[in-house]
């Protein structure tokens, strides 16, 4: 048994050979009447009581005068027919090497976000620094707002850059310790960068609601950003989710 590009299954029967008659078989009026009744109804076939669904016009689409009509002649805005694919591509879907891509599988670069949270002192800022170098194997271009040590003076982001991230790879990684007006510049670097990381998120002083707008309005920009956690298990700082 095997299953064909239709979804159809065909069945062969193993083992079993058709018998051979043992007498040469003369056509009888029967057998004419029959064989002839057969090809007129192989020639009409598709003339008649032809079911809807096996229209040749019928088509995916997204919408519109074509549109199945159990959901009528037009679409609520912002709304397309399930069997459409936007997708043309796979030129934003990918898969980053080694474990962390065993671990995240296929992505998505549309509206991605990668949120890390943990308790302080968890290696929330090693993990990340490890991504990063993950996602520079990908992309060239690179911010990552270091809020929480201050940016390359820190001896521990230092040190952490040179455990984690090749030197190829930090060549394509701009490096800040702060940011004056975080929402503003975050608007401002979004379109200049394949990713963006922000360590961590409580330091920009923003709100998760005002966050989804930025990562809807640049939805081409990858986002990864550190969430520190308190004792009792939710954000620190305040921040709402």
């Amino acid at each position: 048994m095997y299953k064909n590009k239709t979804s159809n299954f065909k069945n062969f029967e193993v083992g079993t050979k058709p018998k051979k008659s043992d007498k040469t078989h003369e056509t009888s009026h029967t057998d004419k009447f029959q064989a002839d009744r057969v090809k007129s109804l192989s020639n009409n076939k598709n003339t008649k009581n032809k079911p809807n669904h096996q229209k040749a016009n019928d088509k995916p689409n997204a919408g519109g005068k074509n549109s199945p009509k159990g959901l009528g002649n037009s679409l609520p805005k912002g709304f397309t027919i399930a069997t459409f694919n936007p997708i043309k591509n796979k030129e934003n879907i990918f898969r980053l090497d080694g474990e962390i891509g065993k671990l995240l599988g296929e992505l998505q670069r549309y509206r991605l976000a990668i949120q890390v949270i943990g308790d302080p002192h968890a290696g929330k800022s090693e993990f990340v620094a490890q991504l990063t170098n993950e996602f520079a194997n990908k992309f060239n271009k690179i911010a990552y707002l270091d809020l929480e040590q201050g940016g390359l003076i820190s001896k521990e982001t230092r040190n952490s850059f040179d455990r984690n991230i090749t030197k190829t790879n930090q060549t394509k990684i701009a490096v800040t310790g702060g940011v004056e007006n975080s929402l503003q510049t975050i608007n401002s670097i979004a379109n200049k960068f394949d990713v963006i990381v922000i360590d961590s998120f409580q330091e920009l002083g923003l709100k998760v609601e005002v966050f989804n707008e930025i990562r809807k309005k640049h939805y081409n920009t990858i986002f990864i950003f550190i969430f520190q956690q308190n004792g009792k298990g939710g954000a620190r700082g305040g921040v709402r989710s």
